[in-house]
Formats: structure tokens, sequence, C-alpha cells
């Protein structure tokens, strides 16, 4: 890593005054960005002493020094975004906070690694860099961030790039396999969708159905927020309606929403409103897979 200044005891200071010599130039004084100048990783390191031996990072970087990284990191960003504002850092966060934080994005590398055998390259984290240079909307905000991290390039892919390109990828496989990881989802949307087939089907309070008249097109105020109350019909639903709800009894495909899944059976209609029974079933969001994820690969150790 860079060089460290050295107290009288020898202890090594945190990177405040590098801070302020790179960014003085920009008539920027981000003297105060780590603080007092003490090196957290102590307190760190005897926080997340339980972690040790977790192997989550190989022999690519410990978890103790994301830990210490990703604190001086929010550090520098909570300094930056609000000046020392009276608050002491210190105390507000103290290291045990970011421990979960850390174990989440640890988390989904070591998902994607055990998983899906995806693990990646110097090469493809260096290009994330780059692309995170490219993209950057605020250099001074991320040239802090890059001498909190010493400008250490193994540094710089494993504790900026990885986390970023493993949240991205794994993004990227949940919503491309809802078979995989919706199955409870679409199983609860099946069985209310054959629930409707029923010949003595009734919306009953409890049963996961609803009734709601849609308003094809409204003219006005349909009063939308009223309980039981017409609703104009979404822009989503107008073609599914118009092909699959000719007459009282039909019911829809599936319809995927962005969070839920929902079904719809006609319960009469006229030339300006539909009368349906309908079901939606939430979603798994990603954010609740990844921390189910995390937390039973730490049951399983």
């Amino acid at each position: 890593m860079g060089a460290s200044i050295m107290d009288k005891s020898g202890k090594p200071l945190l990177w405040g005054g590098l801070a302020a010599a790179l960014l003085a130039g920009a008539g920027v004084a981000l003297v105060f960005l780590l603080g007092d100048g003490t090196d957290a990783r102590p307190r760190d390191a005897q926080l997340s002493h339980s972690l040790k031996g977790e192997g989550w990072d190989g022999d690519r970087i410990s978890f103790q020094t994301r830990l210490k990284y990703f604190r001086a990191m929010e550090k520098t960003r909570h300094h930056l975004r609000l000046g020392t504002g009276g608050i002491d850092f210190d105390t507000t966060y103290p290291p045990g906070t970011f421990i979960g934080r850390v174990r989440l994005e640890v988390g989904k590398i070591r998902i994607l690694a055990e998983r899906f055998n995806i693990r990646f390259t110097d090469e493809q984290l260096n290009r994330e860099l780059a692309r995170i240079d490219h993209n950057s909307k605020n250099r001074l905000y991320l040239d802090a961030i890059k001498v909190t991290l010493d400008r250490d390039p193994r540094i710089l892919r494993h504790c900026l790039a990885e986390p970023q390109q493993a949240n991205e990828r794994l993004r990227l496989i949940f919503a491309a396999r809802p078979d995989v990881f919706q199955t409870a989802a679409l199983r609860r949307i099946e069985r209310l969708q054959d629930g409707l087939t029923a010949d003595n089907f009734r919306v009953r309070a409890g049963d996961g159905y609803r009734e709601v008249t849609y308003v094809i097109d409204p003219q006005g105020d349909p009063s939308p927020d009223s309980p039981g109350g017409p609703m104009p019909l979404p822009p989503k639903l107008h073609d599914v309606f118009a092909e699959q709800l000719q007459a009282p009894g039909d019911i829809t495909r599936r319809v995927d929403y962005a969070a839920h899944y929902g079904v719809f059976k006609l319960l009469s209609r006229d030339e300006e409103t539909y009368r349906v029974a309908m079901a939606l079933v939430r979603q798994l969001p990603y954010t609740e897979w990844v921390r189910g994820e995390v937390a039973r690969m730490v049951e399983d150790k």
C-alpha cells in the first residue's frame, strides 16, 4: 500500500494528510476527511474477530481489510456530504455498524463464485474502474475515495470495482431467472389462478382476491383512492383485457409487473368499465433474496 505517516510511537496515521495534500489545489480543505487521523483497524479487527476464517475472499483480500477500507470510504462520503457538522463520526457510526454491510457485499461476491462459478479477473475489474472513472460526475468525490483507498490498484479493484460489478451481475442473473428465484410467488399465483376457475368462486375477505372496477376511458376523476371505487384502467392492462376478457368468466393469463404477478377474472363489463376479480402476488425482491442467501451461507459455515 501507499506510504503511511507515522506518529512518535510508530503508529500509522490514516490518510487525512494525504487527502488534503491531493485536493489542496482544488481549494478544498479535506484535512478532516478521516477524522483525527487514528487508525481504525484495531477496533474493526477486534469487532470482526469472529469473522476470521470465513474464507469468503480466499487469498485475494481479507474481510478485515475490506471492513477497514469500507469504513474509511463511508467516513469520506460522510464528510464530503455533510462536513464536520459537529458530528463525531466514530461515535455516530462505530466500526461494528459496518460489519453487516461488508458481509453483504462480500456475500454477493461469494454467491457468484460458489453458486454460479463466476469470478472476476483483474482485467475485468480494471475495465470496471475505467468505467467508473469515465461515468463519474463528481471528480472531487472520486479522487477523495481513491485517496482513502491509498490509490493501491489491488485495493481499488476489490473494494471499489468488485462490489459494484458483483451487484450488477447478480441483479442480471436474478432478473433473468424467475423460474429459479420466484418459485414461491409463481406457485402462489398459479394456485390463485386455479381458484378463479371454480364454479362456486366468490370474492371473500382474506382469500387473496379482491373485486375492482376499472374505467376504460375515465373522464374527470374516477376516485381511484376510494375503497371499492372505480379506477382508471392501467395502460399495461388495456390490451390484456381487450384480448383476454371477452365474456364474464374469462380469466387472463399471468400478468408480470415489476414487483408483482397478477391474474384477473371478468365478472361483468359494459362499454365503459370492466368489473373483475383480481389477485396480486408480491415477487421476491432482489435485496431480500441476497440477504437470505448470505444468511444461509453464514449458517452453513
